[in-house]
């Protein structure tokens, strides 16, 4: 017997939806079954979610006397600017067009 496969959606995307029903259920609907369906199917998102690779919660780009520093997490940031007197933090952003143009050209060399 072949089993239908939902279509592949993000981790995110996923706990979305499954918030979002959660939420939309009356009270009334709630019982022992609702309980069990949605834990498991968030027991699942957690276990995709620690298989994921960690990466950094934020990157952030430093600068002071309008000199540019360097890039650095989140942590190191928050020490940097208990250290460091005017130091300017702001996100460090990278469009997805440009990651994706660069893993084009890099994954041909």
């Amino acid at each position: 017997m072949t089993q239908a496969h939902p279509a592949s959606r993000s981790t995110r995307e996923e706990a979305r939806r499954i918030l979002q029903a959660m939420n939309d259920t009356p009270i009334a609907a709630m019982d022992a079954t609702f309980y069990q369906h949605y834990a498991e199917e968030l027991r699942l998102i957690v276990e995709d979610l620690l298989a994921e690779p960690a990466l950094p919660a934020r990157v952030w780009t430093a600068k002071r006397h309008g000199l540019l520093l360097g890039v650095c997490e989140t942590q190191a940031a928050e020490d940097l600017a208990n250290a460091v007197p005017g130091l300017w933090l702001w996100p460090h952003h990278v469009l997805t067009e440009a990651t994706a143009d660069i893993v084009e050209r890099w994954s041909t060399i």
